[in-house]
């Protein structure tokens, strides 16, 4: 898991790892491959994915 918006190295400098991230809270915009992201809540917690291109 990731906790992206107060995420800290432990220097104190925040942490922007979640550039990486290539569809995080994008849920309906398209996919590079051109599926769909989608997202799934459980627990607080959200799980972004393309069904095209993650099986």
């Amino acid at each position: 898991g990731s906790s992206l918006r107060d995420f800290a190295r432990p220097d104190g400098e925040l942490g922007y790892f979640s550039k990486q991230f290539a569809v995080y809270g994008r849920e309906g915009e398209p996919c590079g491959c051109g599926g769909t992201v989608h997202r799934y809540v459980e627990g607080g917690r959200s799980t972004f994915w393309c069904p095209a291109c993650q099986k």
